[in-house]
């Protein structure tokens, strides 16, 4: 039994490091054409009462730290 588990951990091994090839054509080429700049969307306009709470917070922030 111990010879059979042996010969199957063999087996797995070989096949496990034939599939390690150093075969660098698998990878695709690069594309040097991409832009790498992304536009946010524009925020929501915030309504009259978020507006004030907002500056409730900034006016409250700035009385404690100053300006």
């Amino acid at each position: 039994m111990k010879t059979i588990k042996y010969i199957i951990a063999i087996i797995v091994l070989v096949f496990s490091l034939m599939g390690c090839s150093e075969n660098v054509k698998d990878m695709p080429p690069r594309v040097t054409d991409v832009n790498n700049e992304f536009r946010l969307p524009s925020p929501p306009k915030l309504t009259n009462a978020e507006s004030d709470m907002v500056q409730a917070k900034r006016d409250a922030y700035n009385e404690a730290y100053g300006d």
